[in-house]
């Protein structure tokens, strides 16, 4: 250590940075920190050298070299000074070496051999012979060049606004990707499966290298690299090997071993085995080809790439896609991972190939589809907040509940455009054009950015255009474009051609009723063909922003008036209508969450679904007359074999504990709060109100049902005795309220509108007023206010169904309304009770079979008359004033489960209804295949024994001959 300090000052002055860079020298197994003490020391030992030759003493004998003292002098130091170095370097970690951070990310640790890939490609990353060369940092140059004209401001920011970084930074990945893959082929495939690797690859660059010539600039192969691609091109090459030619002129013998160590694939194509020495060595070249030779240019792409920003030095898009050319395949991942719709309702990426990425993705798939999260109809919720009285905290008015959707209807109109424009930014570029057919159909013609013509056919008053099937459906997954656009313009010669002008919106295909197969070319003449400017992110976002503010105002005018209680639960039932909810569990309500948020989430710190609605009751295993307390539950799923035809497969169901065992007492409605399949609870069980009953007449065998129960004088609850009744059959006048405009029917009146005319003492015919008149809902479910202009509303709904307006939307119109009251006069049955008369239920359309029964029972001369015609009399009141005496029973369809929330025991793992399902179906099919085969077998012993009976009756026809 003599003349060395501990800072080893003796190496002051020489630098290796152009060695560490080559890497030429590197030895098996050496680490970074080895190699550089090193080289600092064997340039020390140079420098040394080198001064005791430039002594005068040595000058004068230039043939002179150190004596062996002073190389062993040196020596020694240069051993020493190693060591040293060894213990001062700072030890560099790849990643640091490698440039790579994390930004923030976490990470964590596991086995590596639950990961064999991940560390295989971690060995093999930190192995410094595998590091690439250091990426190269041009300098930065100026936008503005002395002597030429000076760039504007726009044309800087357009050539900032590139999409270089993506197209490099895709690039890399994809040679990443291939390389780890090699690697894994390397240490983890068989001898034969590597052989196939290297043979898929070979003949890809073969076929490379047949297209050079006649490729596309972006395809041609850098001219630097064929020898390498030939080098791989060749590793499997037929002409390597014996030709069938040759194989005729040698022996039988040689023949048939050379046959042993060949295949036959393509059908008549003969293809000999690679030795493997070959395929190792072919699987090497290809890794370090793709490492040192693919990578390291297309990282220098997308450094230019990333400095384009502060740089005007461009990216070569044409280089970043030759290089990306040379990998073998294109993982599909790094497309599909980008698509809107992925890992969504089931969609999952599958990997094409064995890279580490793909690998990763593989084992990821069945975890992310297993925890996958299922969205239940929001209607089921409804309960979260409470159904109130007059002066309970959470009660609201009706007109408290048409301000909620009013303000609703503001927040939807933003909101959903803006998910729209967001939407079709992903799929339609830039401005697009608006133009009408010759029948008057309005159209959209978008992507028309992308067209090389799109300034000839703007503002046009009138264009031809053929439309075709898009050349791209099919081989793009994020093209959901299914119909081109060709415009009919003239070539230089003025002469008619046809180019592409864009692709035509879906929304218009499905109006236009195009296919998505189109059958040639489809005509169209356009009429005031308009250019319309396209909304940007940046406006999607102001427009989301809006929505938000609506939503933030109407909160603070609710909190200011201390209303804020009412509204939420106004809101949050508003969005729980079915109207609001016809297509299922797809839809979100987003106005009620960003504005009732905080409100909705103070609802969340207990279980609020306590009732549970139990429909298709279980009659035959358990009567639940009066309410059941304490009783033992379980929620489980309907299952049997009966197929599809059983209407209950795959419901939820409510089992009732009884003689020691769970036996189903009906299915758990789909309109009502739901629990897990598994949960364990005690309840109350009680008997919903009824909504029919029947009628037991001595000596009719058929039973009379008749419905509206619940809607009659009984309210569905049964106070009468177990005894006979008189049975009077009335035709009674049921009013009916309309409400109308200019002598035109709206809709029927609601039955919280009704109530609010009879607390006004305003429930007569005839009564109007002026009304603002706005629509709402679609399709059957389409319904319209009137608000008077003191703020009181009324509500007529079935618009569709009975008005008049049908095809018409109000849209706040001013217009005189009036209440118009129909009587409707209905069949009904009536009872004599000790109170007097009272009205039991309605014969409705579905008590069909009742109706004829009747008839045939009460009404003579029946002989011949169709069912048909026996339904028409009776209801034109051909047994008004019938009576008769019968026994009445209360038929409760559904019943409450009133949950004990102390006594719930959730299963240990929540199993999604996907899955139960699923599980049901594999069932059936298991046991219909059990059916089939006992089907099978039946048909073979039936066979068996008619070819038995022919058989016998053969030898007795032959015995009869013989006689």
């Amino acid at each position: 250590m003599t003349g060395f300090h501990k800072d080893a000052d003796a190496i002051q002055g020489i630098d290796i940075s152009e060695d560490m860079r080559k890497k030429t020298d590197l030895q098996v197994g050496e680490t970074q920190q080895e190699r550089a003490a090193r080289l600092f020391s064997q340039a020390w030992a140079k420098r040394e050298i080198s001064q005791l030759q430039s002594k005068p003493s040595k000058k004068a004998h230039p043939e002179n070299k150190p004596s062996k003292k002073e190389l062993q002098t040196i020596q020694e130091r240069q051993d020493a000074l190693q060591d040293l170095l060894l213990q001062s370097l700072p030890l560099e970690t790849y990643s640091k070496l490698a440039g790579e951070d994390y930004d923030g990310d976490s990470k964590c640790f596991a086995k590596a051999s639950d990961w064999p890939y991940t560390a295989l490609h971690l060995i093999e990353a930190q192995t410094p012979q595998n590091a690439h060369p250091p990426t190269i940092k041009l300098p930065k140059v100026s936008f503005d060049v002395p002597g030429q004209p000076k760039k504007t401001l726009p044309e800087i920011a357009l050539f900032m606004a590139n999409k270089w970084t993506e197209l490099a930074n895709s690039a890399v990945k994809c040679a990443a990707s291939v390389e780890s893959e090699v690697v894994a082929v390397q240490n983890t495939f068989s001898a034969q499966q590597k052989e196939d690797y290297i043979r898929n690859v070979s003949n890809n660059f073969k076929q490379k290298l047949n297209n050079n010539y006649t490729a596309k600039p972006e395809k041609i192969i850098p001219r630097h690299l064929m020898s390498t691609i030939r080098e791989i091109a060749n590793i499997h090459n037929s002409s390597a090997h014996p030709t069938m030619a040759s194989l005729i002129s040698i022996d039988a013998n040689q023949i048939e071993r050379d046959l042993v160590d060949c295949k036959l694939c393509c059908e008549d194509k003969l293809l000999f085995r690679i030795p493997p020495l070959q395929v190792e060595t072919g699987l090497e070249t290809y890794r370090k080809f793709l490492r040192l030779q693919v990578t390291p240019q297309l990282l220098l792409q997308n450094q230019i790439a990333v400095d384009s920003k502060k740089s005007a030095t461009p990216a070569d898009e044409i280089a970043i896609a030759q290089y990306r050319n040379l990998c073998h395949r294109n993982p599909n991942y790094l497309q599909d991972k980008k698509l809107p719709d992925i890992y969504l309702e089931g969609k999952v990426i599958e990997p094409n190939g064995y890279s580490l990425k793909e690998a990763i993705i593989q084992s990821l798939n069945p975890l992310l589809q297993a925890s996958e999260l299922e969205a239940r109809p929001f209607y089921q919720f409804r309960n979260l907040f409470p159904e109130s009285e007059p002066g309970d905290k959470y009660y609201y008015t009706p007109e408290q509940y048409n301000t909620c959707r009013e303000r609703k209807v503001a927040f939807d109109s933003l909101f959903n455009s803006a998910v729209a424009a967001k939407l079709r930014l992903q799929t339609e570029k830039g401005p697009y054009l608006t133009a009408q057919t010759e029948t008057g159909t309005s159209i959209e013609i978008t992507n028309v950015a992308l067209s090389k013509y799109p300034e000839r056919f703007k503002n046009r008053s009138s264009l031809e255009i053929l439309l075709v099937t898009n050349e791209n459906y099919g081989s793009s997954t994020s093209n959901s474009h299914k119909t081109c656009v060709l415009a009919k313009t003239k070539d230089s010669e003025g002469s008619d051609k046809w180019v592409k002008l864009g692709t035509l919106s879906e929304s218009s295909r499905k109006v236009l009723d195009i296919p998505v197969k189109i059958e040639g070319t489809k005509y169209f003449r356009l009429q005031n063909v308009t250019a319309v400017q396209a909304l940007t992110e940046t406006d999607c976002n102001l427009i989301f922003k809006q929505a938000a503010e609506i939503a933030d105002s109407f909160q603070s005018e609710c909190s200011l008036k201390g209303e804020t209680d009412a509204m939420a639960a106004a809101t949050w039932h508003l969005c729980c209508t079915p109207e609001l909810n016809h297509d299922s569990r797809k839809k979100t309500q987003n106005f009620v969450f960003a504005t009732w948020s905080s409100q909705i989430a103070d609802r969340l710190n207990e279980l609020q679904f306590k009732e549970l609605t139990i429909g298709e009751l279980n009659s035959a295993d358990i009567k639940i007359n009066n309410c059941i307390e304490n009783a033992e539950i379980r929620i489980d799923v309907a299952q049997t074999g009966n197929g599809e035809n059983y209407p209950t497969q795959g419901k939820r169901t409510l089992q009732i504990m009884k003689d020691g065992r769970y036996i189903t007492a009906g299915t758990v409605s789909e309109n009502s709060a739901q629990l897990p399949v598994g949960t364990t609870a005690r309840a109350k069980l009680i008997p919903a109100i009824a909504k029919t009953a029947e009628l037991h007449v001595t000596g009719l065998d058929d039973r009379i049902k008749v419905g509206k129960v619940a809607e009659c004088e009984f309210g569905g609850q049964s106070s009468l005795l177990n005894q006979e009744y008189t049975i009077t059959i009335q035709s009674l006048n049921k009013p009916k309220y309309l409400l109308e405009t200019s002598g035109k029917v709206i809709g029927e009146l609601d039955e919280t509108s009704i109530e609010s005319l009879r607390k006004n003492n305003c429930l007569h015919n005839n009564f109007s007023f002026t009304a603002e008149l706005t629509t709402y809902g679609i399709s059957n479910g389409t319904y319209t206010v009137a608000k008077s202009r003191t703020g009181n509303i009324l509500c007529a709904r079935k618009q569709n169904l009975i008005g008049y307006y049908k095809d018409l939307r109000f849209q706040g119109t001013m217009a005189e309304v009036s209440v118009n009251i129909q009587q409707k006069p209905e069949i009904c049955a009536t009872v004599t009770t000790e109170c007097g008369l009272k009205v039991l239920g309605v014969f409705t359309p579905n008590q069909k079979e009742s109706k004829i029964a009747l008839m045939k029972a009460f009404c003579n001369q029946q002989q011949g008359k169709s069912d048909e015609m026996l339904k028409k009399e009776f209801d034109a009141g051909k047994l008004t004033g019938l009576s008769f005496k019968a026994y009445i029973k209360f038929n409760s369809t559904t019943l409450t489960a009133s949950i004990d929330l102390n006594s719930i025991q959730y299963p240990i793992r929540w199993s999604k209804e996907k899955e139960v399902n699923n599980e049901i179906v594999n069932n059936t099919v298991n046991s219909q295949a059990v059916n089939n085969q006992a089907v099978n077998n039946q048909t073979v012993n039936n066979q068996t024994v008619n070819n038995q009976a022919v058989n016998n009756q053969t030898v007795n026809n032959q015995a009869v001959n013989s006689q």
